[in-house]
């Protein structure tokens, strides 16, 4: 079985139509006035009126699909959610397919596929006739219209609604979210879970992964509000964790320092030996070989940081690591007026790993565009690997590739040219990676900085593995849980 579909096929789908028709619904869900109510039994849509019938919140799950040409009549053939819009729905040469503000849904006489928006990749019209429809899960479907007009008109309307909105109150979660708290029954509410407490804002769930941390935010961390406004970079959060002797002036310093501003921020900690994970992108070095004394300093401080154990203050690169005696743990031995720490203190300050995800030839290559990688000279106590990972352009041509060859029927030769789409050598180099910081982390207690040339694409790759990997908090039911209900279903006030 394959994950190509061509739904022009007279097996595939209803050939009871003859004729392309297309209706554009401008109406909003609920019944109230004017408006057009979708969530119905059965819910049917007048094609020369644009009224709708029925009432009542769906219960049963309709799928006929009859359009005549003495009618008129379309019965939508899904069960629409609430705050689900109908935006447009036209007769395909041999079924119906219908857009909406949540899914593309495409109906045929022996199946039927229903797409999440957020889930289409790409829609195309490379072929007279034809809409080409690519999802993120390499499904791929084909749909045949009877004019080549039609097909450009719904290529249009889709990518439109897939288009970023101005307006966040028009993205569907909104209007989900308003919906149900109109519409649904007590019993349903239930099930969504709409009873649970407040949900948490992003500061009470930030502070919560602190504290799970064990963070020391009064010494050596302190969390940086300085980004409140996304002045500082508009790509990171409000809040960030950085070193306590960074203030907001050096942390300026080091943003103007590093490609799109990503300065080196910590987001994982080991609670184990206190070695944590940054990320950042790289440094602007470029070909006369810039450098940033607070660059320096901050990566020089997270190696402190990370050797600091709730002492007064923080150990220097290359000092004993001596402490006031009102401030030693009571497990800490001494004899008289010596004093001998307990061998999980007396670790020396170890080497900070900085992973950088390109090749060296390529991070070289940078350099001719203002970036480039750490020079070690400059940054002593710090080592660095080139993972030869490949850019997030020849990752979406071999995905791609990919996503072509699942739609060719399994054959000898299938094997051959999925390792010549390169798609396992890439996991597989993303993978290793990710063990390195794993390595770094768990078995040598040493801090890790990750960054490619940006930091937005095989950065967070890399270090939302690693995090896997070393932390079971993040394969929890709990944590799935939390993802779901306070990222997807509801609203932060």
């Amino acid at each position: 079985m394959t994950n190509s579909e061509d739904l022009s096929s007279p097996d595939s789908l209803s050939s009871s139509m003859s004729s392309t028709k297309v209706l554009e619904v401008n109406g909003s869900s609920g019944g109230g006035g004017g408006g057009r109510s979708y969530n119905n039994v059965t819910n049917t849509i007048n094609l020369s009126s644009g009224s709708s019938t029925g009432s009542g919140i769906v219960r049963k799950k309709s799928i006929t699909s009859t359009m005549g040409e003495s009618d008129g009549i379309q019965t939508i053939p899904f069960v629409t959610i609430s705050g689900e819009k109908m935006l447009h729905l036209v007769q395909m040469s041999e079924g119906t397919l219908v857009l909406s503000n949540y899914r593309l849904f495409v109906q045929g006489k022996d199946n039927h596929f229903n797409i999440p928006l957020g889930l289409i990749d790409q829609v195309e019209c490379r072929d007279i006739f034809f809409l080409h429809i690519n999802c993120k899960d390499a499904r791929y479907i084909r749909c045949t219209f009877l004019n080549n007009e039609t097909v450009i008109e719904v290529m249009r309307k889709v990518q439109q609604t897939l288009a970023a909105s101005k307006c966040l109150e028009e993205y569907f979660a909104f209007s989900f979210f308003e919906r149900v708290e109109i519409e649904l029954s007590d019993e349903m509410k239930l099930q969504l879970g709409s009873d649970l407490p407040h949900a948490l804002t992003p500061k009470e769930r930030f502070d919560a992964e602190i504290k799970r941390m064990e963070f020391n935010v009064q010494n050596p961390w302190r969390i940086s509000n300085e980004n409140e406004d996304y002045e500082l970079c508009s790509s990171y959060p409000k809040h960030i964790i950085v070193p306590n002797s960074i203030d907001k002036k050096k942390l300026e310093q080091v943003a103007c320092f590093r490609s799109a501003r990503r300065f080196p921020a910590v987001v994982w900690r080991h609670r184990g030996n206190g070695a944590v994970i940054c990320r950042c992108s790289q440094p602007e070095v470029g070909w006369f070989g810039w450098r940033s004394t607070e660059d320096e300093e901050l990566v020089q401080n997270i190696i402190q940081a990370c050797a600091y154990q709730s002492y007064d203050r923080l150990p220097q690169i290359g000092e004993s690591q001596s402490v006031p005696l009102d401030s030693i743990p009571s497990s800490t031995n001494f004899t008289g007026g010596s004093i001998e720490l307990v061998p999980e203190f007396t670790n020396p300050v170890k080497k900070l790993l900085i992973l950088d995800a390109r090749s060296y030839t390529t991070a070289v290559a940078n350099r001719a565009r203002g970036g480039g990688c750490e020079c070690l000279e400059y940054y002593p106590n710090c080592e660095i690997q080139f993972m030869n990972l490949a850019n997030i352009h020849s990752i979406r041509k071999s995905f791609i590739n990919v996503r072509q060859l699942c739609a060719l029927p399994s054959d000898q030769v299938w094997f051959s040219q999925l390792e010549g789409c390169k798609w396992l050598q890439h996991m597989s180099g993303l993978m290793k990676a990710a063990v390195n910081v794993v390595t770094a982390i768990e078995n040598d207690g040493r801090p890790v900085m990750v960054h490619c040339s940006d930091g937005w694409d095989r950065t967070p790759q890399i270090v939302a593995l690693a995090e896997i990997l070393l932390d079971p908090y993040y394969r929890s039911l709990e944590v799935m849980k939390k993802k779901v209900i306070y990222k997807l279903l509801t609203i932060d006030s």
